[in-house]
């Protein structure tokens, strides 16, 4: 079982970074729901934000309420960073910030 979904996640991946693929945003929110499951949040966040508007934010689920809790956790921490620095911090993720705006939106 385990074999199987291991390579359903690297074709699945393959699938998303493959840019003539023209359903790869699909295949991030299969892989997210795989990793979700496997319990990687970080990893099951990372795919989510390739999914772009298929991660549905007002989806009433474990999966998506999980994933907008990390995603803020991950979002307050970035911008907390770039306050408290002087320095040019790394810029937060446009993706995580549309995820953010658009749970703020609904």
């Amino acid at each position: 079982m385990e074999i199987l979904i291991l390579h359903l996640v690297l074709c699945s991946e393959s699938l998303y970074e493959d840019e003539e693929f023209d359903q790869r945003q699909l295949a991030a929110l299969l892989v997210s729901k795989v990793f979700y499951y496997l319990g990687e949040l970080n990893d099951s966040l990372s795919n989510a934000l390739g999914s772009g508007p298929l991660f549905d934010v007002a989806e009433d689920s474990d999966y998506v309420h999980s994933l907008l809790a990390k995603a803020i956790d991950e979002y307050a921490s970035l911008e907390s960073k770039v306050a408290e620095s002087n320095e040019a911090a790394e810029k937060v993720d446009p993706r995580l910030e549309a995820i953010v705006e658009r749970m703020l939106d609904k």
